[in-house]
């Protein structure tokens, strides 16, 4: 619920934000749940892994990052190549990375230092099992 909390309250203020100043040409954007962040908006600019297949090297379409607002870590997971996606909980737990979104946190992505990510999906099986991961990647640090 904390964590439902901090994210709901991020985009809060997220959206205020962006409401009122526009993109400027040639700046990257993200459309996060259908609310657009120019990347000269955000304190740092954007940190994106972007995820491709562990054996071929193929590009899966799939990045994950995070960036600052205001102080506020965001993360988010862009699907297809696009720049559009979803906002997330990022959150660093020991030496590794990890993103949980969905309704109810049942999809997470963590990479660890040796470059490996992997993707679970908790919305498979029992509540409180141990689950495997459904998704083995290499994280390209752009």
């Amino acid at each position: 619920m904390k964590k439902f909390f901090i994210l709901s309250l991020s985009f809060f203020i997220l959206s205020c934000s962006t409401l009122f100043s526009a993109p400027k040409n040639g700046t990257r954007t993200l459309e996060l749940d259908g609310i657009t962040t120019a990347e000269n908006e955000t304190d740092n600019g954007f940190t994106i892994w972007e995820l491709v297949d562990y054996v071929y090297d193929d590009s899966t379409g799939i990045k994950v990052g995070y960036f600052d607002f205001k102080g506020t870590r965001i993360g988010f997971v862009l699907f297809d190549g696009e720049n559009k996606g979803t906002a997330a909980i990022f959150t660093r737990e020991g030496i590794n990375y990890r993103w949980d979104w969905g309704s109810e946190y049942q999809y997470c992505i963590t990479i660890s230092p040796d470059k490996v990510a992997l993707y679970y999906d908790f919305s498979k099986g029992e509540k409180g099992e141990p689950q495997k991961s459904r998704g083995l990647y290499k994280a390209k640090k752009r």
